[in-house]
Order: structure tokens, then C-alpha cells, then sequence
């Protein structure tokens, strides 16, 4: 028996702060009829195997290893066949593609992340407690992501009006190709990404039918609009705060949704896309 504290959660080798964590792995088998027999013949296979990791963790800003991932996906799409990151849980590991990722910053909370990764080869390793080999949170409380120390900025301006709520969701589209002859695919292709942003915030304005740049909706001068989660009290780390920055620039508006509550103020989420 193997409890919580004794297995690690890694990304590439860097340990992160995971709350909950999960291995699947489906094969596709089906059953085949044929005339003259009411039973079935034996089970066939119909499909490939197909696997997936996924953990949702505290974001640790000094070291959050799921992010540059998305990075390296956009600035590479779509000329570049990419290479499976390696993720391990409790001594299983899978060679891995990033399927979906997402951030959440509320008020008075650390900032958390959901990754969830697509396996398409059999898992290796064995369920096992963690050896020590990987360093977690190492700076602290000071390199946690924060409700308290998040904001939405350019390098000239800064919101002055409240944000209450902020969602970030990426999602990838992956093809594997598969041949005669192999169980595992020979290639697996991006095909496409999506990015959508909520922001929930206390002004109300119109949305455009034809779609309007987020910055501009957001009353920014800029397209370098970014959001800017930066960690808690990120000043005391040698070398500045550690600061993940998503930029806005290209997210176009595709809904505004007002709600009001008892004992709540009225609030409004803006929701944006980008598409690759």
C-alpha cells in the first residue's frame, strides 16, 4: 500500500505541487457476430490503445513546467512534428502530449492548474514510491501564485477597475498516424490550438457582432495587453519575482454574460478565443 506522500508527479523531471492525480489507459476491443452462431466469436480489436495523465496542482511560479509547454506549441505550429513530454505518477510513466491545461485565480486563493496529457504507447515503470530525486516548491510560499498578487497590465497601463474571476484554457488537437503493420503510431500531428480567456469584472459593455480585439474591449491602448500572474510575494526571490505572463494580443471577444445575485455585486465575464 502506497500512500499520497510517498509518490511523486512530475513534468519533464520538475516536481509540481498536484493535489489530485490520475492514469488511465483504454484498448478498443468489440464484439463480432456472425450468422449461424447466437454467441459471440472472440473479442476483436478495433482501435489502437489510447492513454492519459492528468493532475491538478498549485502553480508554483519558479518553476511551472506546463506553460512553456503551451509556449513552444504556438510559437511552432504549425511547421514542427513535436516530441511527447515524459510524465510520471507514482512511478508510472508516459510519453505524453499536451491535450488541455488550464488556470484559475480567485480571490484570496492560490492560483491553481488542471493538465491533463494524451498517451498513444503503453505506460513503463511500475507503481512505486517516489525516490527523493525531485525537488518541490523549493523557494517557498514566495514563488506560489496568488489571487493577491495577479492583475491584467501593458507595459504602460494597469486595470483600475476590480477583477473578481480569471480562467485560462488551452486545448490541443492531436492526429496520430498509424500503419500497417505497427500498434503505435508513426507520427502524431498538431492539427490545431485553442485558447480561451474569462474575466470576470464589474463594468458592462456591448460585444460587436463582427468580433472585437479583447485589448480593445478592455479599454487597453495597447495589443500588449497582458495577464500578468506574478508570485506572492515574488519581491524577496533572488533575482526579481517570478512572473507568468499570458498575452491577450489576437483574443478576440465572443461573449459578455451580467449576473447579479443577493448579497453579491453585479458582475460581468468577458470571454475570448484564439484560434491557431
Amino acid at each position: 500500500m502506497i500512500n499520497f506522500n510517498e509518490i511523486d508527479v512530475t513534468v519533464n523531471g520538475t516536481g509540481i505541487l498536484a493535489e489530485n492525480a490520475s492514469v488511465s489507459a483504454n484498448n478498443n476491443l468489440a464484439p463480432i457476430y456472425a450468422l449461424g452462431k447466437k454467441n459471440i466469436t472472440p473479442q476483436a480489436i478495433t482501435g489502437p490503445f489510447q492513454g492519459n495523465m492528468q493532475f491538478d496542482y498549485i502553480m508554483d511560479l519558479g518553476v511551472e513546467p506546463n506553460q512553456p509547454i503551451t509556449t513552444t506549441l504556438k510559437t511552432t505550429f504549425p511547421t514542427f512534428h513535436h516530441e511527447p513530454s515524459r510524465i510520471t505518477i507514482a512511478g508510472l510513466t508516459g510519453f505524453s502530449y499536451l491535450d488541455s491545461y488550464s488556470i484559475n485565480i480567485s480571490p484570496n486563493n492560490p492560483g491553481k492548474s488542471v493538465a491533463s496529457y494524451l498517451v498513444f504507447t503503453p505506460f513503463s515503470g511500475a507503481l512505486a514510491p517516489k525516490k527523493g530525486n525531485f525537488p518541490y516548491n523549493t523557494s517557498g510560499i514566495r514563488a506560489l501564485s496568488h489571487g493577491w498578487s495577479t492583475r491584467v497590465t501593458t507595459p504602460e497601463e494597469t486595470f483600475t477597475f476590480p477583477t473578481f474571476e480569471f480562467n485560462y484554457n488551452f486545448k490541443a488537437n492531436w492526429q496520430p498516424v498509424y500503419v500497417i503493420g505497427k500498434t503505435i503510431p508513426t507520427q502524431v500531428h498538431l492539427m490545431s490550438i485553442e485558447e480561451n480567456i474569462s474575466i470576470s469584472k464589474d463594468f458592462y459593455k456591448n460585444i460587436l457582432i463582427e468580433g472585437q480585439e479583447g485589448w480593445q474591449f478592455l479599454n487597453f491602448s495597447s495589443p500588449t495587453a497582458n495577464i500578468s500572474i506574478i508570485a506572492l510575494f515574488g519581491e524577496l526571490l533572488a533575482g526579481g519575482p517570478a512572473i507568468l505572463n499570458i498575452n491577450i494580443n489576437g483574443m478576440k471577444v465572443t461573449s459578455s454574460k451580467l449576473s447579479a445575485g443577493l448579497n453579491d455585486v453585479v458582475k460581468n465575464t468577458v470571454e475570448m478565443r484564439r484560434n491557431y
